[in-house]
């Protein structure tokens, strides 16, 4: 039903256009959770659960 439907493949093609991107660096800590850096002025959490998909300094 929800396989090769339009309506919903435009609807995640809209979604992924429209969500917010930022690229820099990952900053991991001793505790698991991590920072990204984006031109050395301002950073974003990153939970721990999101980290064990990246690796620091990606």
């Amino acid at each position: 039903m929800f396989q090769d439907n339009p309506l919903l493949a435009q609807l995640k093609q809209q979604l992924h256009s429209q969500t917010p991107r930022a690229e820099g660096v990952v900053k991991a800590t001793e505790k698991g959770f991590g920072f990204l850096e984006v031109d050395g002025q301002k950073s974003y959490f990153i939970p721990p659960p999101q980290m064990k998909k990246v690796m620091h300094g990606d």
